[in-house]
Parts: C-alpha cells; sequence; structure tokens
C-alpha cells in the first residue's frame, strides 16, 4: 500500500502477482506523514499531518469492504512516528508536533487491536522521529531518525531496544553513520549468504 501523495487521502495498492497499482478507498480526511503498520488483516494510519496541525486519531482499512473505519484516538499528537506490531498489539514510537524546529517526541504508545485501547509505554531514551523501527526474534528495534534541536545528533546513531517484560529501553549497538527517512524490515536469509558480503557496501 502507499498512501499519500498530492491530495493526502489517496490511497493505492500494490498487486504483486499482476504488477500493477490501482486506488483503494481514500482516508476519511487529507494528511501526510502518518505512521502506518499492518496486523496481516488490517492497515493502520495513524497521526501524521493536516493542514498544520499534528494528529491523535487514527483509522484502519478493512481490504474485504474497501473501507476505512475510526479507531480511539492516541493519547498524544504526532507525525513522523515509526510504528510495529507485536501478538495483537501496534507500538507507536517518537514522531514530533514541530517540523520547523525539528525537535523530536521520546514518548511511545501502545494500541490494543482487541480491546481498542491505547496505552502509554515507557519513552524511548532518545527523542527521535522519521526513524525506522523493527521486531526481530521478538525484539524491538528503533534505528536513526531525527532530533536536532532536544537530541544530540551522534545519539541517533544508538539503536534502542525494547524489553517487553521490564517496559523499558536499552541501547545495544551502533549504526556505523546517522541515518533518517527510511524504513526497516525483518528478513530471513542464510548466514552464509551474510558472511559473503564485503564488510562496507
Amino acid at each position: 500500500m502507499e498512501i499519500g501523495c498530492q491530495r493526502c487521502d489517496v490511497v493505492q495498492c500494490y498487486n504483486a502477482i499482476t504488477n500493477t497499482w490501482s486506488l483503494t478507498a481514500p482516508l476519511s480526511g487529507c494528511r501526510s506523514s502518518v505512521c502506518v503498520v499492518t496486523d496481516g488483516h488490517y492497515l493502520f494510519a495513524i497521526g501524521g499531518l493536516q493542514m498544520s496541525q499534528f494528529l491523535k486519531t487514527a483509522e484502519k482499512y478493512d481490504p474485504v469492504p474497501n473501507r476505512w473505519m475510526k479507531i480511539t484516538p492516541m493519547h498524544e499528537r504526532r507525525g513522523c512516528a515509526c510504528g510495529v506490531t507485536f501478538h495483537e498489539r501496534i507500538f507507536v514510537m517518537g514522531g514530533t508536533v514541530d517540523l520547523s524546529s525539528s525537535e523530536a517526541l521520546s514518548c511511545c504508545e501502545i494500541y490494543n487491536t482487541r480491546t481498542d485501547e491505547w496505552h502509554r509505554m515507557a519513552s524511548m531514551r532518545i527523542p527521535r522521529f522519521h526513524a525506522g523501527a523493527v521486531m526481530v526474534r521478538e525484539v524491538l528495534f528503533v534505528f536513526g531518525g531525527i532530533g536536532y534541536k532536544n537530541a544530540k545528533q551522534e545519539d541517533l546513531r544508538l539503536v534502542e531496544c525494547y524489553d517487553f517484560k521490564k517496559d523499558e529501553w536499552y541501547t545495544k549497538q551502533l549504526m556505523p553513520y546517522e541515518e533518517t527517512y527510511f524504513r526497516c524490515c525483518a528478513v530471513s536469509m542464510y548466514k552464509d549468504f551474510l558472511h559473503s558480503l564485503p564488510a562496507k557496501i
């Protein structure tokens, strides 16, 4: 799925079998800088920016009737956040409410897809937006991002991991360089293939 364009409410669906794009039902309203995740059944569009106003509203897309439905709003307004799904929950991290100053958020929230409720969770150590997030072997990782005003640029190289049992974040790795405006996904492959890759690409 591709969400947002010049109209900001347009949603396009890619068919991998036919290698074609088609329009689906538009969002309930125009918005950009949306956090989009899927739980395998629905597509969720969370927060974003609408007419210079950051949103805490969210909605989900059901492909069978081809329509978007409102869900409970978040506690905090945010755009440019990152998110992942895990065990009937959606984790939304960081974001911003002020693009002009590049001030990032560190607060995070969890959405329960079964009860339609949002809950607060521990804040990240480093405020960031336009970051990447991914689940690997039941560990939540957050990478990179922007946070010029309230985060040291070198700190954005730190990879943060979330401990589900303790509800706390810890840092485990350093990225080799700063990165932003990117998306992550988990990919399974043979170790021998990874070892065959050059150290720097």
